[in-house]
């Protein structure tokens, strides 16, 4: 099932636009609701799968796109962009911009797709695109048809929250279908009337007088998007009737399949968070009125469940009961938290609270092309909150009536860490979910290399001693505006923060006042705004306190990006983290990149905003580059070292190794990324080679020396041991990257730690060839060195 890594399993990427057929007019605007505006950080991702046959087969891409014209005559907010009003709230503006099409092929077929045992392969056949940082170019809907090897078509959808619910997502899409399939559209169809629906809605809902079911975030900039704390991954089982009958006594018949699923997921997750755990649940349903219409709204009933004490304290009728008993609609009171004039703040809805969201009554599989029908859909959402959310969707088996055993397909959206742990209680407590595994997305997100960007600067610290050379990472700067300095620059990129990989930021370059250049104090409130409502870049000085500091007070005042100006011409460094004795508690939570330039260019763009105009330096963040991927594969290394005796940060390096094990290998095995391995060494100068220390903890004449692990060199095991271990796993991955299987030395370094420790005097070559044994290789794996050392 592996795909060479000199190729990529998605390929052939091919990018266009349909717009209406006709004009829809001179400055027409979608208002939005306050409902609307509620949802706007939350995107829906569909992707629905098509068996190999002849229509399907002989579709073409005209074919696909004729049927848009129509289809977005009648959904034409769907091709517009965002706007804002003169008062700040934001709309759709109906500039017929279009939709944005993708084509695709990919080189495995649909059933060896479907046999990836991951629920979170679809990632790849859907584009993740998120409105903004430049809203009016961000399309809302994008659409990407991807043809598998031998037959079929997986056929992705894209849809930003803000112009519907689930309901009218799927109810657009449908539509599509219809008219491709040859159907007339309905008559009645028209878009909604908000102001009506909101009368409508006020009228019968019970209002709370605590409206809890969504938070409130800051964004950085018009990025429509919250940033987790927690790294999030996505997975789905699926639940039969035979199996709930079983587990569930005769009274718990009478309750809704969907809230014993909530009951039955809450109560695992009370045992898993223990005291983390919130008392509080909310539930998402679609009212009934967009079920019966295809107009664009979200109607969203929100209603909490509040508990006295931990889900976990309950029996399942008992937690089932109080939720259906408990349930309060909370809809009128969440609309009512947004601004009517400008729309804010914002919020999270999805994932605020631990959310259950009843999808059973959205017909997923209605999408219809000349009656062939979805083999399969798989269904997710994007934006949801640290609490996570939990999906119950309808199974195609649903449409039988004579099917017995029909199924719910549950997707749930958690913290990554939760996942495995729930898949153990549904095991072991309710004999479900046996297969349910961790699966990851099948791209690597910013906060992954966040996190190797921190496990490598873990690494350097816990040998800060060492003398060596390391690569600065650069992004570019691209001054726009004025004309007369424009021009790119470097930067390096720092250690701390969220560099955003892959894309730009374009926005308005700021400095502070006199008594805070060095952005050492933190700052009075939010002043850092622009008129323009470009992200505000803060240019500060270096000096006086740590980087990261700066960056996160130039965060916490509202800018969306942060450079630090060389205080001397120097070439550029890499900011790092404070030292491990000082207080991190503020480095966790910065979320913005940071980059450091040099002197020169820092004091040109002094000169620049010394002038005085608002908003009159403009530059252009550029990370596209940053990551190398010239055969596009992601390339990334990781700094480390095979001693583990040196304390914390040896243990945080080998929890990082035994933790991202699982995904670094599912990445390479699909082709998505290629992984070098670094072993920090130092070398001993030519007049101490033949001293005692440089003996104990060097080969090859003093050009690679590690430290002695007990910092004894008359006991234990010396530094030249801990080189001859780096070697042997710099040959692992050489040879095993040379056979096409360069996953490999991910299990040999993790079992070696494990089976092979200096505490258990078993840091030896013996070790070695054991664990390459038990992996089922030769041990040339390991004994091959003169090729590995050249």
């Amino acid at each position: 099932m592996g795909v060479g890594q000199e190729k990529t399993v998605i390929y052939d990427h091919r990018i266009s636009t349909v717009v209406p057929a006709t004009v829809t007019g001179n400055a027409v605007l979608h208002e939005l609701t306050n409902m609307d505006l509620i949802m706007k950080l939350h995107y829906l991702r569909a992707v629905y799968y098509f068996n190999q046959s002849e229509i399907i087969d002989g579709i073409t891409i005209a074919g696909l796109k004729n049927p848009m014209f129509l289809w977005l005559d009648i959904y034409y907010p769907t091709a517009g962009r965002i706007r804002t009003a003169e008062s700040g709230r934001p709309l759709i503006k109906c500039n017929d911009c279009g939709l944005r099409i993708i084509e695709a092929r990919c080189r495995r077929t649909l059933g060896e797709w479907l046999d990836v045992e991951s629920s979170s392969r679809w990632r790849l056949l859907v584009p993740d695109k998120v409105l903004g940082p430049d809203l009016q170019f961000s399309p809302m809907v994008y659409m990407q048809f991807t043809r598998f090897k031998c037959g079929g078509m997986a056929i992705g959808y894209s849809w930003a929250h803000v112009l519907g619910d689930p309901m009218s997502a799927t109810n657009c899409i449908n539509l599509w279908g219809e008219l491709f399939s040859g159907n007339p559209p309905p008559k009645t169809l028209q878009l909604n009337n908000h102001q009506k629906k909101e009368e409508n809605a006020a009228t019968c809902v019970n209002v709370s007088p605590k409206p809890i079911p969504v938070k409130q975030v800051e964004l950085n900039g018009d990025r429509w998007l919250a940033p987790n704390t927690r790294k999030m991954a996505t997975n789905s089982f699926r639940i039969t009737e035979n199996k709930l009958k079983k587990m569930q006594p005769e009274q718990l018949k009478q309750v809704p399949t969907f809230v014993i699923i909530s009951a039955l997921i809450w109560k695992c997750l009370a045992k898993i968070r223990k005291s983390r755990e919130s008392k509080m649940a909310t539930i998402c349903r679609y009212l009934t009125l967009a079920k019966c219409s295809k107009i664009l709204n979200n109607m969203v009933k929100t209603s909490t469940v509040r508990l006295d004490s931990s889900a976990a304290n309950f029996g399942l009728l008992e937690l089932a009961t109080l939720i259906c008993k408990l349930e309060v609609d909370e809809s009128k009171s969440v609309e009512e938290l947004v601004d009517i004039e400008n729309g804010k703040p914002d919020f999270v809805l999805y994932g605020a609270n631990l959310t259950f969201v009843d999808m059973e009554g959205i017909n997923l599989y209605g999408l219809e092309l000349k009656g062939q029908k979805p083999v399969q859909v798989d269904y997710s959402i994007d934006g949801v909150g640290d609490e996570g959310a939990v999906l119950v969707l309808q199974d195609p088996q649903r449409t039988n009536a004579t099917n017995s055993n029909q199924e719910r397909i549950v997707m749930v959206i958690l913290p990554e860490d939760e996942i495995q742990q729930l898949c153990e209680l549904l095991s072991s407590e309710f004999g479900i979910a046996q297969d349910l595994k961790i699966n990851h997305k099948l791209y690597v997100t910013n906060m992954l290399w966040r996190w190797l960007a921190v496990s490598m600067a873990m690494t350097a610290a816990a040998f800060s001693f060492v003398s060596g050379r390391f690569v600065v990472e650069k992004n570019s700067v691209r001054v726009i505006r004025p004309e007369h300095i424009r021009g790119r620059h470097d930067a390096a990129i720092a250690n701390f923060g969220v560099p955003h990989y892959g894309g730009t930021m374009v926005g308005v370059v700021k400095f502070p006042d006199k008594n805070n250049t060095t952005a050492c104090n933190a700052f009075n409130g939010t002043p850092f705004k622009s008129r323009s409502r470009r992200p505000v870049i803060l240019l500060v000085d270096r000096g006086d306190c740590y980087f990261a500091l700066k960056a996160w007070n130039a965060q916490q005042a509202g800018a969306a990006a942060v450079l630090v100006a060389d205080n001397t011409d120097e070439p550029l460094l890499t900011m790092d983290n404070p030292e491990e004795s000082q207080d991190l508690e503020y480095v966790d939570k910065i979320t913005i990149p940071s980059a450091f330039i040099n002197h020169e260019f820092g004091e040109t763009l002094k000169k620049a905003l010394a002038k005085g105009m608002t908003d009159h330096v403009i530059v252009k963040l550029d990370w596209r580059e940053s990551m190398p991927h010239p055969d596009e594969r992601v390339e990334y290394e990781f700094w480390m070292n095979s001693n583990d005796e040196c304390g914390p940060r040896c243990d945080e390096q080998m929890n990082f190794v035994k933790n991202f094990r699982g995904h670094a290998q599912l990445l390479e095995k699909g082709g998505f990324t290629q992984f070098t391995p670094h072993y920090i060494t130092w070398y001993c100068p030519e007049t101490f080679i033949l001293s005692k220390q440089c003996r104990a903890q060097c080969i090859n004449r003093g050009r690679y020396c590690a430290p002695d692990p007990e910092q004894d060199f008359n006991e234990g095991y010396d530094g030249k041991d801990v080189v001859i271990e780096n070697l042997r796993q710099l040959c692992v991955h050489r040879v095993a990257n040379e056979t096409g299987q360069p996953w490999v030395w991910w299990d040999f370094v993790t079992d070696y730690h494990v089976r092979c420790s200096m505490k258990d005097k078993k840091y030896s070559t013996d070790c070695a060839e054991d664990v390459v044994k038990s992996l089922g290789k030769s041990t040339n794996l390991i004994t091959d060195f003169v090729p590995c050392s050249s």
